[in-house]
């Protein structure tokens, strides 16, 4: 799962107090780590002290389906009980999650990023945003009635008053906004992307052509959902 914590957090192994609990009270120790957001350099992001990081547990399989539909993280003397959503079986076509939208005004921008990526075969939309004009948001929502976006507010971590550490978030944090859109997806391949960036595939095929192609000719990457691309 993914979290948000201060740069100077240091990650924990799997000896060092945090918990994954399901609600039968059986508890396993998780490892927290950082995923690097700033190519390995911190001082790329400057006063952003704030990033996502990962908690990792590992559940034997013989206790995966005592899970409810709820599970309790502990650290220390702080614990969070989350929902649990199954991953819903995946279908073929394409996906396109697009990273937090703020500060957006561009709405011809939106128009012609939906229909490129159709032509090229994507089958359904993902868009994350926290501030966007009145005419972005109307545009994703006459998409949204077509029933080929799929809106997602991302909401501001808490604050005080003397602190509020949204003002130091890298990136609104896109690396959980991208594990997010993997859990949501419901096609065989996604692309993650920002609206300024179009793939486009050679031989007049349809991307979405193109991945089956691969994935066909390299089982392994179906496996794994996972194709590198190499831009030139």
């Amino acid at each position: 799962m993914t979290a948000f914590a201060n740069k100077n957090f240091k990650n924990i192994t799997n000896d060092e107090g945090i918990f994954v609990e399901i609600l039968n009270g059986a508890k396993y120790p998780a490892a927290m780590f950082e995923i690097s957001e700033s190519y390995g350099d911190i001082e790329f992001v400057g006063k952003c002290w704030w990033g996502t990081w990962f908690i990792d547990a590992v559940i034997p399989d013989m206790d995966l389906k005592k899970i409810d539909e709820k599970i309790k993280v502990t650290f220390d003397d702080r614990e969070v009980v989350l929902p649990i959503q199954k991953v819903t079986k995946r279908n073929l076509g394409l996906s396109v999650c697009v990273r937090t939208l703020y500060w957006f005004v561009d709405f011809p921008k939106i128009v012609e990023f939906i229909e490129t990526w159709k032509i090229l075969g994507t089958t359904h939309f993902y868009f994350y945003y926290q501030s966007v004009t009145k005419e972005v948001f109307a545009v994703l929502r006459e998409y949204e009635k077509m029933g080929i976006v799929t809106i997602v507010k991302t909401d501001f971590m808490p604050k005080t008053d003397n602190f509020d550490p949204n003002k130091a978030l890298y990136q609104m944090g896109h690396t959980a906004i991208y594990n997010d859109c993997l859990m949501r997806t419901k096609t065989k391949f996604m692309a993650l992307v920002d609206v300024d960036e179009i793939i486009l595939p050679q031989h007049n095929q349809t991307l979405l052509a193109w991945l089956e192609t691969e994935a066909k000719n390299d089982p392994n990457r179906e496996r794994r959902h996972q194709l590198n691309l190499h831009i030139v």
